[in-house]
């Protein structure tokens, strides 16, 4: 800001003070003469392609931007505080990386996969019914015996 003279310095306020103006009026804010509407645009022109005035726009916005974090947080902090809140607990969790913790959370998932398909079924299936005096083959129909591949054709009518 220290390189821009008074004019420059009011026109990089005008530009983060109203980031949704149009050029010229952002240099018609700034104090810049409107005797003509194309010597505003030529004079906004001008201005935001300036290194320094640019450099100034950028420092300006860095620091708008570090001010309104105190809103943001004082906003999460309201909505932590809020029972109820559908974000309270993104809120929560936002001031608490904020403080610098985290919350970690591990999960241990421990899975035992036991075959009870295909020939190791059948084997259980006999050993049962032989065990209660049953007959396999009444259990399993014509599956009581080796599985036996077959073939097949269509029949249409």
């Amino acid at each position: 800001m220290r390189a821009l003279n008074v004019s420059q310095r009011r026109f990089a306020m005008a530009a983060v003070m109203f980031p949704l103006a149009k050029d010229w009026q952002i240099a018609k804010a700034a104090g810049y003469s409107d005797v003509s509407h194309g010597a505003l645009r030529v004079c906004a022109h001008r201005l935001f392609h300036d290194g320094k005035v640019l450099e100034a726009i950028k420092e300006l916005a860095d620091k708008e931007i570090r001010g309104s974090a105190l809103l943001g947080i004082a906003t999460m902090k309201k909505i932590a505080r809020l029972d109820g809140h559908k974000d309270q607990l993104k809120a929560a969790q936002g001031l608490v990386g904020l403080a610098g913790f985290t919350v970690e959370q591990k999960i241990s998932v421990n899975q035992t996969v036991t075959d009870r398909t295909g020939a190791e079924m059948l084997e259980r299936i006999k050993a049962l019914a032989a065990a209660n005096g049953l007959d396999p083959v009444k259990l399993l129909g014509g599956n009581a015996g080796p599985v036996v591949d077959g073939e097949f054709s269509e029949v249409t009518e």
